[in-house]
């Protein structure tokens, strides 16, 4: 069963991270697997999430902690599904191939993450249950919360969200992506560990390194309410980067290590 596990996770995230360095930078054409033609900071974002999710899966399969798995796993199912239902709805009205593939690969990343929640939820007892500090459980709320409301404007194609425009597509994609985050938080605001707080930090660490100067770079040229998406955006990415540093690195009861 744990050598399943770990295989499945290991397997998940290196194709995220393969997907993530081909479309962030474009490595070999890479941009070209994305269904759509999209904006250089809209790249940028994909290359965060798939990043993101890539690494925690990479950690996950490494230190093989049940109860962090479950909890984004149901976020993927979500998420994944969402985005084979978003690809497959455009196929049907422009026959396109590359919105099939994507469509058919979300499909099976959605049925691969039911069947690593059901796996990783028979075996959670053996996770590392030690408590985590009270201002990393309420920050994994807030950060919850602020993505909800984000994945709601998202997929109601509101027009100021992210810092720049975005196209309906775009939009509804973005959404699924916060939505799988934002679940993925809640999990680890209602049941607070140091397995689940780790997973999700690593997670908002590679996430933030992508993200950070990028966006700083942008702001001089956002104005109305493009800025203020940007400023909220900016205190997130402070915060939890920070966040992310004392808890991974910082903090001897919790910092990462090789044992």
């Amino acid at each position: 069963m744990q050598s399943l596990i770990r295989f499945s996770l290991a397997a998940l995230g290196l194709i995220l991270l393969v997907m993530a360095l081909a479309i962030g930078l474009d490595l070999g054409g890479g941009r070209a697997l994305w269904p759509w033609p999209d904006g250089r900071l809209s790249y940028i974002f994909i290359f965060s999430i798939f990043a993101a999710q890539g690494s925690a899966l990479l950690w996950q399969a490494f230190a093989l902690q049940p109860v962090a798995v479950s909890g984004g796993a149901a976020g993927f199912v979500l998420m994944y599904a969402g985005l084979a239902g978003l690809m497959g709805y455009r196929y049907a009205h422009d026959p396109q191939p590359a919105l099939l593939v994507w469509s058919l690969t979300c499909a099976v990343y959605a049925i691969s993450s039911a069947l690593l929640w059901k796996l990783t939820k028979d075996v959670e007892q053996s996770s590392d249950r030690r408590p985590v500090s009270s201002l990393v459980r309420w920050s994994f709320l807030v950060f919850s919360l602020v993505q909800f409301a984000a994945a709601a404007l998202l997929l109601a194609c509101a027009t100021v969200v992210f810092p720049w425009p975005l196209k309906p597509e775009s939009s509804i994609a973005f959404g699924f992506f916060f939505l799988a985050s934002a679940l993925y938080f809640m999990d680890g605001f209602r049941r607070p560990s140091r397995a689940n707080a780790t997973g999700q930090l690593i997670a908002f660490f590679v996430y933030d390194l992508v993200l950070i100067v990028p966006w700083f770079a942008h702001f001089p040229n956002t104005k109305g309410g493009f800025r203020i998406s940007i400023v909220i955006y900016l205190v997130v990415l402070v915060w939890s980067g920070l966040l992310a540093i004392h808890f991974l690195f910082l903090d001897r009861k919790t910092r990462l290590s090789l044992r």
